[in-house]
């Protein structure tokens, strides 16, 4: 991977070790995602409970 791709990840990574303390360390391979919620382009509202025993790709894209 190219630098690029790796400075968004490796920041991601690090907000959500900071954001979460100590649950940071119960992600992971086989883990439960943590709750989120938020709006679909359509405006819609979209929680991950929603989501529940569905397949999900989440894309982190960015033109850094």
């Amino acid at each position: 991977m190219t630098v690029r791709l790796w400075r968004p990840l490796a920041a991601f990574g690090l907000a959500i070790a900071v954001a979460g303390g100590a649950s940071a360390a119960l992600i992971g391979p086989g883990k439960t995602a943590p709750a989120w919620s938020g709006k679909t382009l359509a405006g819609k509202a979209l929680k991950s409970t929603d989501l529940k025993g569905k397949v999900v790709v989440v894309n982190f894209f960015s033109y850094g």
